[in-house]
């Protein structure tokens, strides 16, 4: 289906009565499945994703905000891709401490740690998060924030506190890309 033959005024069905409303990620890495869920809505005074909104912070009233599952598994994959490691190992994803949907993206805070895995296995996604590269314990634990993007050709702004990709110095009176701050 083209988006011509979307908007073409065979398409149109007047007086249906009802909206589709589509959420999800679409991912901008080649390789990477888009993950998007559609439902029919009553046509009645309901949420409009095609209307700008007012922030409020709470994605729970927002069909189109991604869920945490799906916000999980585009950081999995995310940091899979860019081959992310710490000391020279592969790491996980161990904890989604937040997610909010922004204009162009959503902005993510995850904890990650090092797997028994060595970084320079090529060694598939589901393998890290399988008993065959276990979890290494550490008294540390590396933060990563930033914008995961809404467009494919758009470049994420995630960083991490520790690990061999992804850092850069903070300096901690510069706010994140995409990160909000309280004086917003």
């Amino acid at each position: 289906l083209t988006v011509e033959q979307l908007y073409d005024p065979s398409c149109i069905r007047p007086g249906y009565g009802k909206k589709l409303i589509c959420k999800g990620i679409i991912f901008y890495t080649v390789g990477l499945e888009d993950k998007v869920q559609c439902f029919e809505k009553d046509d009645v005074d309901e949420f409009d994703p095609s209307r700008p909104t007012t922030p409020s912070g709470d994605d729970e009233t927002d069909p189109t905000a991604p869920t945490s599952e799906e916000v999980i598994i585009s950081i999995k994959k995310l940091m899979f891709f860019e081959a992310m490691t710490i000391n020279g190992y592969h790491v996980r994803v161990k904890e989604l401490i937040t997610h909010r949907k922004e204009t162009s993206g959503v902005f993510v805070e995850f904890t990650i740690v090092p797997t028994s895995c060595n970084g320079r296995l090529k060694v598939p996604l589901a393998t890290i998060y399988s008993q065959h590269c276990l979890e290494v314990q550490t008294t540390s634990i590396v933060v990563c924030k930033g914008l995961l993007p809404l467009q494919h050709n758009a470049p994420h702004t995630i960083r991490c506190s520790d690990g061999d990709k992804l850092t850069e110095p903070t300096d901690p009176t510069k706010p994140i890309p995409g990160e909000t701050t309280p004086a917003e």
